[in-house]
């Protein structure tokens, strides 16, 4: 089997969470002996590929190739309302949920379709990894590109005991005692950076903890044996419960 997983062509320059998870979901179908996969943006390369299933990352990509099509869905239903991605996620072939209220927004949504359709589950998680206990716990970690540019600002400006990476220019308004740096995207070195501080902070846009869409941040966490600081998402509640902390961030 040959799988193409869809990068976002208009965000290649752009620090992105699709770009670590197209690392990841690579290497997890490269490790099954039968599957040949490719993780690209480049449309060319995928049609020479001649894949058999492709996975676009984000429904801003319709399908565009000639094989079975299960798009990511990752997005809020708010923001795909926002975006106006409908046609988009209507070409598809499958599609993967991570949430019950995604997995009803594809129900309704091909409701008086008379295509048939994959409904299947996918989480923004991470490869397998092994517990390694914590040598120290300093400052709570937070990794993020902040493309919203006010998720929780007030939050950060206040803090005094915080790590913060992610592109320089989202966080231009932390001093420099908190503002540590840029990541690079490579499928390790975010995992590395929670186990060595030991804690890490999983905080969602509001749009995602409203439909309880969990992001990358508490499987990153959990995977580098790290402890998880939550805001109050459903789904991490639901999942991680008593193995989690959390913080009530609409106070």
């Amino acid at each position: 089997m040959r799988i193409a997983f869809q990068k976002i062509p208009q965000w290649e320059d752009k620090p992105h969470a699709e770009a670590e998870l197209a690392l990841r979901m690579l290497a997890a179908a490269q490790s099954i002996e039968s599957v040949d996969a490719i993780a690209t943006s480049d449309m060319a390369e995928i049609d020479l590929f001649e894949p058999d299933i492709v996975f676009p990352l984000h429904v801003l990509l319709p399908k565009l190739f000639d094989a079975f099509t299960v798009g990511c869905m990752w997005d809020p239903v708010s923001r795909i309302k926002r975006n106006s991605t409908w046609d988009n996620i209507k070409s598809y072939d499958g599609y993967a949920v991570s949430t019950e209220k995604q997995e009803q927004f594809v129900k309704a949504l091909k409701f008086k379709s008379p295509q048939p359709y994959l409904l299947s589950t996918i989480y923004p998680s991470t490869n397998t990894t092994t517990f390694i206990k914590p040598k120290t716990f300093t400052s709570p970690v937070y990794i993020g590109s902040d493309w919203s540019r006010n998720r929780h600002r007030d939050l950060f400006k206040l803090a005094n005991d915080i790590s913060v990476y992610g592109p320089k220019n989202s966080w231009d308004y932390l001093s420099e005692s908190i503002y540590c740096g840029e990541i690079p995207i490579d499928g390790r070195s975010s995992q590395k950076i929670y186990q060595q501080a030991g804690i890490g902070l999983s905080l969602h846009h509001e749009n995602h903890n409203l439909e309880g869409i969990p992001s990358m941040r508490p499987f990153e966490i959990a995977a580098s044996s790290a402890v998880i600081i939550s805001d109050h998402n459903d789904f991490v509640q639901k999942v991680f419960g008593d193995n989690a902390l959390y913080l009530d961030t609409s106070l």
